[in-house]
C-alpha cells in the first residue's frame, strides 16, 4: 500500500482521502492527518468535506506566541522584526 501522503503529492486524491481515513482510524489522536485529508477533499474539489475534516480537530491549529516589544522570535529562534500594516 503506498502512503497517503505519496498518493496525495501523485494528485491521486479519492486515493489519497481513503488512505487518510485509514491512518485516522488507527489513531484517531493524530491530528495532522485530519488537515491532510482535508487538503485532499481540496485537490477533488470538494470543499464541504475538506472544510469538515480539517475543522475536526482544532486545538491542533494555534495562534503563534508573539512577545512583547518590536522584535518577534521565528519557529527557529531567529529574530525577526514586526511588521506594521498601518500607513
Amino acid at each position: 500500500m503506498r502512503s497517503a501522503g505519496a498518493l496525495y503529492a501523485a494528485r491521486r486524491y479519492q486515493e489519497a482521502v481513503a488512505a487518510f481515513a485509514e491512518v485516522i482510524s488507527l489513531d484517531p489522536d493524530f491530528k495532522a492527518t485530519y488537515g491532510e485529508r482535508g487538503l485532499a477533499y481540496y485537490g477533488l474539489g470538494d470543499l464541504k468535506s475538506a472544510r469538515a475534516s480539517c475543522e475536526t480537530k482544532p486545538d491542533h491549529w494555534h495562534e503563534p506566541t508573539v512577545p512583547r516589544g518590536d522584535l518577534m522570535t521565528s519557529s527557529a529562534g531567529t529574530p525577526m522584526r514586526k511588521l506594521s500594516l498601518r500607513n
